[in-house]
């Protein structure tokens, strides 16, 4: 009974680990890098014609999540006012980022490379309780 379950988790594993996505590693001390823990919550964002598929992010004081950045076509990147750049993602592929922020609050979001912040590629983060 278990061995068409640990055939069809192998078998999964190799699908979705074939498919482009990435882990980068690196850190922003207290903030964000490194590999996102099994149990934080997921939040999938597409980068694409200087736009993000979302305009607005809720998360609640120091929780982690794992921020799945996609890119559609070109280069683009996943800065924060007062955190910096969490992640960097090529063309055509995912890398997840884990994120915490400590401090109530509303931060704007937004792509760093030339011209994309201008096109309107930002939006909100919003640290709640």
């Amino acid at each position: 009974m278990k061995k068409p379950l640990i055939i069809a988790v192998i078998f999964a594993s190799l699908v979705v680990g074939g498919c482009g996505t990435s882990v980068e590693t690196g850190s922003i001390p207290g903030k964000a890098g490194g590999k996102p823990q099994v149990d934080a919550r997921s939040v999938a964002l597409t980068a694409k014609n200087f736009e993000y598929s979302l305009s607005r992010i809720k998360i609640k004081v120091g929780e982690e999540i794992a921020l799945k950045l996609k890119s559609d076509d070109n280069a683009h990147d996943f800065a924060v006012d007062g955190l910096g750049k969490i992640a960097t993602v090529s063309g055509d592929s995912t890398v997840t980022r884990r994120l915490r922020v400590d401090k109530l609050g509303r931060y704007t979001f937004f792509c760093t490379l030339p011209g994309h912040r201008d096109g309107g590629m930002e939006g909100i983060l919003v640290v709640k309780r």
